[in-house]
Protein backbone atom coordinates (compact mmCIF):
# COMPACT_ATOMS: atom_id res chain seq x y z
CA UNK A 1 0.00 0.00 0.00
CA UNK A 2 1.50 3.83 -1.16
CA UNK A 3 1.04 6.01 1.92
CA UNK A 4 0.16 9.68 1.47
CA UNK A 5 1.35 12.55 3.96
CA UNK A 6 -0.34 16.22 3.71
CA UNK A 7 1.73 18.38 1.58
CA UNK A 8 4.29 15.69 0.87
CA UNK A 9 4.81 13.14 -2.28
CA UNK A 10 4.18 9.38 -1.53
CA UNK A 11 6.70 7.97 0.72
CA UNK A 12 6.56 4.49 -0.37
CA UNK A 13 5.49 0.81 0.70
CA UNK A 14 4.03 0.52 4.09
CA UNK A 15 5.16 -3.15 5.33
CA UNK A 16 2.71 -6.57 6.61
CA UNK A 17 2.60 -5.34 10.07
CA UNK A 18 1.50 -1.51 9.32
CA UNK A 19 -0.32 -2.25 6.86
CA UNK A 20 -2.68 -4.62 9.33
CA UNK A 21 -2.74 -1.69 11.72
CA UNK A 22 -3.59 0.80 9.60
CA UNK A 23 -6.59 -1.49 7.72
CA UNK A 24 -7.74 -2.01 11.19
CA UNK A 25 -8.02 1.63 11.86
CA UNK A 26 -9.61 2.60 8.66
CA UNK A 27 -12.05 -0.10 8.97
CA UNK A 28 -12.74 1.10 13.03
CA UNK A 29 -13.09 4.86 11.04
CA UNK A 30 -15.38 3.34 8.74
CA UNK A 31 -17.50 1.41 10.79
CA UNK A 32 -17.77 4.85 12.86
CA UNK A 33 -18.98 7.10 10.03
CA UNK A 34 -21.41 4.78 8.89
CA UNK A 35 -23.32 4.81 12.60
CA UNK A 36 -26.11 8.36 12.25
CA UNK A 37 -25.79 9.70 15.00
CA UNK A 38 -28.16 12.31 16.11
CA UNK A 39 -26.33 15.96 15.57
CA UNK A 40 -24.93 17.45 18.74
CA UNK A 41 -27.66 19.95 21.03
CA UNK A 42 -30.78 17.24 20.17
CA UNK A 43 -29.80 15.56 23.20
CA UNK A 44 -28.59 12.21 22.31
CA UNK A 45 -29.52 9.77 24.80
CA UNK A 46 -28.05 6.10 25.48
CA UNK A 47 -30.61 4.86 23.54
CA UNK A 48 -30.33 6.77 20.22
CA UNK A 49 -27.04 5.83 19.82
CA UNK A 50 -27.68 2.23 20.83
CA UNK A 51 -30.35 2.07 18.07
CA UNK A 52 -28.05 3.63 15.59
CA UNK A 53 -25.33 1.49 16.64
CA UNK A 54 -28.10 -1.53 16.26
CA UNK A 55 -29.24 -0.33 12.63
CA UNK A 56 -25.30 -0.58 11.40
CA UNK A 57 -24.90 -3.68 13.27
CA UNK A 58 -27.59 -4.70 10.71
CA UNK A 59 -26.00 -3.91 7.92
CA UNK A 60 -22.90 -6.08 8.72
CA UNK A 61 -24.89 -8.88 9.50
CA UNK A 62 -26.22 -11.80 7.30
CA UNK A 63 -29.35 -14.19 7.42
CA UNK A 64 -29.94 -17.40 6.16
CA UNK A 65 -31.79 -17.10 2.82
CA UNK A 66 -33.22 -13.77 3.71
CA UNK A 67 -32.77 -12.13 0.33
CA UNK A 68 -34.52 -15.60 -1.71
CA UNK A 69 -37.53 -15.87 1.08
CA UNK A 70 -38.99 -12.48 0.29
CA UNK A 71 -36.71 -9.87 -1.32
CA UNK A 72 -39.56 -6.78 0.12
CA UNK A 73 -40.57 -8.61 3.26
CA UNK A 74 -40.27 -6.38 6.57
CA UNK A 75 -37.29 -6.95 8.87
CA UNK A 76 -38.51 -7.08 12.24
CA UNK A 77 -36.86 -5.44 15.03
CA UNK A 78 -38.58 -6.33 18.20
CA UNK A 79 -37.88 -4.60 21.84
CA UNK A 80 -38.41 -6.50 24.74
CA UNK A 81 -38.84 -4.70 28.49
CA UNK A 82 -39.35 -1.09 29.04
CA UNK A 83 -41.02 1.60 26.70
CA UNK A 84 -37.34 3.81 26.69
CA UNK A 85 -35.61 1.54 24.40
CA UNK A 86 -38.66 1.43 22.02
CA UNK A 87 -39.64 5.01 21.85
CA UNK A 88 -35.70 5.88 21.10
CA UNK A 89 -35.49 2.97 18.20
CA UNK A 90 -38.41 4.32 16.68
CA UNK A 91 -36.36 6.78 14.09
CA UNK A 92 -35.55 2.71 12.66
CA UNK A 93 -39.10 2.54 11.85
CA UNK A 94 -39.17 2.73 7.93
CA UNK A 95 -35.39 2.78 7.29
CA UNK A 96 -34.30 0.77 4.67
CA UNK A 97 -31.46 -1.47 4.86
CA UNK A 98 -30.64 -3.33 1.31
CA UNK A 99 -34.16 -4.90 0.03
CA UNK A 100 -35.72 -4.55 3.16
CA UNK A 101 -37.74 -2.56 5.26
CA UNK A 102 -37.04 -1.97 9.11
CA UNK A 103 -39.93 -2.26 11.13
CA UNK A 104 -39.72 -2.13 15.16
CA UNK A 105 -42.22 -3.43 17.55
CA UNK A 106 -42.60 -3.95 21.17
CA UNK A 107 -42.37 -7.85 21.91
CA UNK A 108 -44.13 -8.78 25.13
CA UNK A 109 -44.50 -12.56 25.13
CA UNK A 110 -42.14 -15.35 24.20
CA UNK A 111 -44.29 -16.49 21.51
CA UNK A 112 -43.59 -13.19 19.44
CA UNK A 113 -40.07 -13.95 19.23
CA UNK A 114 -39.57 -16.11 15.98
CA UNK A 115 -41.28 -13.35 14.27
CA UNK A 116 -37.90 -11.49 14.99
CA UNK A 117 -34.82 -10.90 13.09
CA UNK A 118 -33.17 -8.29 15.43
CA UNK A 119 -34.35 -8.99 19.24
CA UNK A 120 -33.39 -5.99 21.94
CA UNK A 121 -33.72 -7.49 25.38
CA UNK A 122 -33.24 -4.61 27.56
CA UNK A 123 -31.93 -4.77 31.33
CA UNK A 124 -35.44 -5.23 32.82
CA UNK A 125 -35.95 -8.61 31.56
CA UNK A 126 -32.52 -9.96 33.97
CA UNK A 127 -35.23 -11.81 35.59
CA UNK A 128 -35.95 -14.16 32.12
CA UNK A 129 -32.91 -13.99 29.99
CA UNK A 130 -32.11 -17.80 30.02
CA UNK A 131 -36.13 -18.37 28.78
CA UNK A 132 -35.37 -15.62 26.42
CA UNK A 133 -32.00 -17.47 25.37
CA UNK A 134 -34.02 -20.91 25.12
CA UNK A 135 -36.58 -19.61 22.86
CA UNK A 136 -33.73 -17.90 20.43
CA UNK A 137 -31.86 -21.11 19.75
CA UNK A 138 -30.90 -21.92 16.81
CA UNK A 139 -33.49 -19.21 15.13
CA UNK A 140 -31.98 -16.76 12.96
CA UNK A 141 -32.21 -14.01 15.09
CA UNK A 142 -29.57 -11.40 15.35
CA UNK A 143 -29.63 -11.05 19.48
CA UNK A 144 -28.93 -7.69 21.37
CA UNK A 145 -29.31 -7.53 25.78
CA UNK A 146 -27.97 -4.83 27.78
CA UNK A 147 -25.93 -6.69 30.20
CA UNK A 148 -23.21 -9.21 30.98
CA UNK A 149 -26.01 -11.89 32.23
CA UNK A 150 -27.53 -11.62 28.71
CA UNK A 151 -24.03 -12.40 26.98
CA UNK A 152 -23.40 -14.76 29.22
CA UNK A 153 -26.10 -16.73 28.73
CA UNK A 154 -26.48 -17.08 24.95
CA UNK A 155 -26.74 -13.89 23.67
CA UNK A 156 -24.83 -12.80 20.62
CA UNK A 157 -24.23 -9.06 21.14
CA UNK A 158 -24.50 -6.90 24.75
CA UNK A 159 -24.12 -3.23 24.77
CA UNK A 160 -21.91 -1.81 27.88
CA UNK A 161 -19.95 1.13 28.77
CA UNK A 162 -17.01 2.29 29.16
CA UNK A 163 -16.00 6.16 30.82
CA UNK A 164 -19.54 7.16 29.47
CA UNK A 165 -18.93 5.60 26.20
CA UNK A 166 -21.48 2.82 24.76
CA UNK A 167 -19.36 -0.11 23.52
CA UNK A 168 -20.28 -3.68 22.79
CA UNK A 169 -19.23 -7.16 23.58
CA UNK A 170 -19.81 -10.11 21.06
CA UNK A 171 -20.35 -13.56 21.98
CA UNK A 172 -17.87 -15.88 20.47
CA UNK A 173 -19.29 -19.20 20.91
CA UNK A 174 -22.62 -18.45 20.27
CA UNK A 175 -21.42 -16.34 17.22
CA UNK A 176 -19.73 -19.44 15.88
CA UNK A 177 -22.84 -21.55 16.13
CA UNK A 178 -25.41 -19.33 15.29
CA UNK A 179 -27.28 -19.31 11.70
CA UNK A 180 -26.65 -15.76 11.60
CA UNK A 181 -23.51 -14.51 10.89
CA UNK A 182 -21.84 -11.48 11.85
CA UNK A 183 -19.29 -9.60 9.31
CA UNK A 184 -15.47 -9.77 10.35
CA UNK A 185 -15.34 -6.48 10.44
CA UNK A 186 -18.07 -6.05 13.05
CA UNK A 187 -15.94 -8.77 14.77
CA UNK A 188 -12.77 -6.55 15.07
CA UNK A 189 -14.42 -3.69 16.21
CA UNK A 190 -16.21 -5.73 19.42
CA UNK A 191 -15.01 -7.05 22.59
CA UNK A 192 -14.93 -10.82 22.21
CA UNK A 193 -16.01 -12.52 24.87
CA UNK A 194 -15.79 -16.51 25.15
Amino acid sequence: MIGIVPGRKLIGIVPGRKFRALLFLCTLFSFYLLIPYPAPGEGVGEYEIKGAMIANFIRFTTWPSLDTENPQTDFLVGIMGDKAPFKAFSPMQGLRIGNHRLSVRHIDNLYQIPDCRVLFVDRSQTYRIREIIDTVDELPILTIGESYDFIRAGGLISFYLEKGHVKFAINGKTAAKSPVKISSKLMEIGKIIY
